[in-house]
């Protein structure tokens, strides 16, 4: 086998590890070391085993993670049930509350009320008819359609971002290039080194050309570049697999060494720090009268009939998943159901044995019920109280029950992500096409000072700012999901785009994908690639300087050939030991978070 090995980089006039390893063991033989030379491709056997178990644990940390696009079910108009995998062009596929579209397609009956936030930036939903384009990963809150495919799924940017990461784990970056156009001139030039001190030295010294002999092949052995070639390379691909198994896909292997020096961050509003989905942020109840039901409930049983974008929102908050009410029907029935044009919507609603009234809608229900001034005076105090909110008044039995906020959420961890990217001499601020108000409060959320943030900005204004950055010599981060960003995540030093459902054209530019919603995971990726850069200048300086011992005394003929495998052999496990600790969970786990210490929390 090393034999064969050898003789195909020969073939293509290279000298590796391979051909050195069988001149040390032919030459071991021909001086009667017989011992020696199997000692030799012995233990360089066991290197390569070693190198194929550390680089097969890399593969399996990938293995999982790489099917991203794991086969999911979807219901056909028919009624039969495929895999998101087989659709092709022309299938009708049916979708409900809850649901995401799997595939490029257009709506041919029904109508529902969709999220786009990924491609437009805007948590506000948008409604769907018959004739509506329907991109895949947008999500439908409420209502019922039909879509007619009009792409194969196989052409999804999820499958297209699997093809990027596995490529960027077959680049290179520029340093590790240089270590291996290093290796590649290095190894001929030991091979005539050897020469010279295998021939010429003994020939124009003492003439023992048996004990030079041996002090070349233990050079060869002893200054073989096999650990750094392998270690170097090592770390940033242990790394962009870790990354993955956690939901971050490094595309650029050259982002690894980036990311730790960023020192300024744009993180876009809607889609990133927010869920980019409206959701009910506040309740106040108003009405002392006691109900013997929920009049959130109510509200939703009323909002369940509605296809308005709101509507998914005040269900959710009511039933916790709007596909599980639509699918249980655990709301109350309603009879008399009506929309009310610029009002809201209105009906009978059954509570026990009986029906009430119930109207919902914004402040004009209040007049369409003639509500007492007292209740006017409320609505509109609770209104000034979220003036970025949307508010909806719930009335029951004509008085004025409860207030509801809706807007667009903002995510859990948000908050933890910019303290952690403080810490870690990151300073970010918002970028948002939002208005001031808005992203004010999401700033102030956060714990972002709302003066060093941008609102009202067109995708150019995004870009422009980032540019002025780098142009500064800050180097910049920006974290988006819209094509609103793409722009920017192309212009700075390192673009992250944030979730699973990013615009295609934010994926595409992009040097790192986030399909994980926990934000905690940034800071938690530049830690670890902090890590993986210090491993790599460790896999280089370590073996150098082992070697460089190593050849002291094997000039001083104080080394043996078996001492310079065991040599190389030992630096080998060490710079693959080390790079493997990069695959360590300890890099993602956070105070309290037990599942991350088991590894199955995002795999």
């Amino acid at each position: 086998m090393l034999i064969v090995d050898s003789a195909r980089t020969l073939s293509k006039c290279q000298l590796d590890l391979t051909t050195l390893v069988i001149i040390a063991a032919v030459g071991a033989v021909a001086q009667g070391e017989v011992f020696d030379a199997a000692l030799v491709v012995i233990l360089f056997n066991l290197a390569k085993v070693l190198e194929m178990t550390a680089t097969n644990r890399v593969s399996r940390s990938l293995k999982a993670v790489m099917q991203l696009s794991s086969i999911r079910m979807v219901t056909l108009a028919s009624g039969k049930s495929v895999a998101t995998t087989d659709l092709k062009v022309g299938d009708v596929i049916t979708l409900r509350p809850g649901e995401e579209c799997p595939a490029d397609g257009k709506v041919t009956r029904g109508s529902a009320s969709c999220s786009e936030a990924a491609l437009t930036g805007e948590a506000r939903p948008v409604e769907k008819h018959v004739g509506s384009e329907m991109t895949s990963g947008t999500l439908v809150l409420n209502g019922y359609v039909e879509i007619t495919v009009e792409k194969d799924s196989e052409d999804s940017t999820l499958v297209q971002l699997e093809e990027q990461v596995q490529e960027a784990q077959l680049q290179r970056t520029g340093r590790q290039i240089f270590i291996e156009r290093f290796a590649a001139v290095w190894t001929p030039l030991v091979l005539a080194i050897v020469l010279i001190v295998s021939t010429l030295v003994p020939f124009l010294t003492d003439k023992d050309y048996r004990s030079w002999s041996m002090k070349g092949l233990v050079i060869l052995l002893t200054a073989c570049p096999c650990a750094i070639v392998i270690g170097a390379p090592l770390a940033t691909t242990c790394a962009i697999a870790a990354a993955a198994t956690k939901g971050l896909f490094i595309k650029r292997p050259h982002t690894v060494e980036l990311l730790p020096s960023v020192t300024a961050a744009g993180l876009d509003k809607t889609g990133t720090l927010t869920t980019g989905e409206f959701g009910v942020r506040v309740q106040e109840r108003f009405s002392k009268t006691p109900l013997t039901a929920d009049a959130l409930k109510l509200a939703a049983a009323l909002e369940m009939k509605s296809a308005h974008p709101i509507a998914a929102a005040i269900v959710s908050e009511a039933m916790g998943c709007i596909g599980e009410a639509n699918e249980h029907n655990e709301l109350p029935e309603v009879k008399g159901f009506r929309v009310v044009e610029g009002v809201g919507i209105k009906g009978r609603v059954r509570v026990e044995s009986s029906f009430v009234r119930v109207f919902v809608g914004n402040k004009r229900v209040l007049d369409a019920v003639n509500a007492t001034p007292t209740a006017h005076a409320q609505f509109a105090n609770f209104q000034q109280q979220h003036p970025s909110d949307t508010a909806v008044a719930v009335v029951v039995n004509d008085e004025l029950t409860l207030g509801l906020a809706l807007n667009d959420t903002v995510r859990e961890d948000a908050a933890q992500m910019v303290e952690e990217l403080r810490d870690l001499g990151c300073e970010p601020r918002i970028f948002t096409g939002d208005a001031e108000q808005s992203g004010r409060a999401v700033a102030m959320a956060v714990g972002i000072d709302p003066d060093s943030c941008h609102f009202s900005m067109k995708p150019e204004d995004k870009f422009m700012v980032i540019k002025e950055l780098e142009e500064e010599g800050s180097l910049s981060l920006m974290l988006g999901d819209g094509i609103n960003d793409s722009k920017a995540l192309a212009t700075a030093t390192v673009g992250i785009a944030m979730g699973e459902r990013s615009a295609a054209l934010a994926a595409k530019t992009a040097d790192m994908v986030m399909i994980t919603d926990k934000m905690i995971r940034l800071p938690q990726c530049i830690r670890l690639c902090r890590y993986a850069v210090l491993i790599e200048k460790l896999n280089v300086f370590l073996p150098l300087l082992v070697k460089v011992v190593e050849l002291g005394f094997a000039l001083a003929g104080k080394f043996e050939l078996w001492m310079a495998v065991v040599g190389d052999v030992a630096t080998l496990v060490l710079v693959l030991a080390l790079g493997t600790t990069i695959l360590s969970r300890r890099f993602w786990q956070t105070d309290g978070d037990e599942t991350d210490s088991s590894g199955s929390e995002d795999e």
